[in-house]
């Protein structure tokens, strides 16, 4: 029972933890996706299924509250703060042992979630630009820009495949709600693509 709003659930590597993003019930009394937001973490021990027990519960606030987070091999993981701080640790230490290797530049631009490299040296980078325009772009581990990757302005959801070989990244709108769900007129659309890692600047015809 993970008290609050959780959301971004996932399973570890390992299979032995489960994560998952976590707020406030009372969302209404914060600035969820402002400078006072709270958003924190909860990972859950699941190894031993007469003892499963939170061995990570917290809300964070301000600079440190949790924007994304990606399991890296067995049971490590990394996640990034609102003030766009990229932190590592282990569900099997104490956030104690928490450390921090470096900060996203997001060059002028939001950011909008990320996934790292099975290998760990570097990440996709969803950027928002001021127009509304999203691309996926390639960074360094400790969150130094590299290159982009997509150059189609709807891109969002990347992801790394299982042996970083190639990447994945959904396109179109990411929001509203389809006609036979809802019975409105407006729908939600995407598109799946997927590339070679070492491909840059796609465009729709390349993916």
């Amino acid at each position: 029972d993970m008290a609050g709003f959780a959301s971004d659930v996932r399973v570890s590597p390992s299979g032995n933890y489960i994560s998952a993003l976590r707020s406030p019930e009372l969302l209404k009394t914060i600035d969820y996706a402002g400078p006072n937001s709270v958003v924190g973490l909860v990972i859950v021990d699941i190894s031993d299924v007469n003892n499963i027990r939170a061995v990570r519960e917290a809300y964070l606030s301000g600079p440190e509250a949790v924007l994304a987070f990606c399991w890296l091999d067995g049971d490590r993981f990394v996640y990034v703060s609102y003030d766009l701080t990229v932190v590592t640790g282990s569900a099997s230490a104490s956030p104690q042992q928490d450390r921090v290797i470096g900060r996203v530049d997001a060059r002028g631009q939001g950011f909008g979630g990320f996934d790292v490299h099975p290998d760990g040296s570097t990440m996709l980078v969803k950027l928002n630009e001021s127009d509304s325009s999203s691309d996926i772009y390639l960074y360094s581990s400790t969150g130094d820009f590299l290159d982009r990757m997509t150059a189609v302005d709807q891109a969002y959801a990347p992801l790394w495949s299982p042996d970083g070989s190639h990447f994945m990244f959904k396109w179109g709108s990411s929001s509203g709600c389809l006609p036979a769900t809802c019975g409105g007129t407006s729908g939600s659309t995407c598109t799946g693509f997927y590339a070679a890692s070492h491909s840059r600047n796609l465009e729709y015809s390349q993916a």
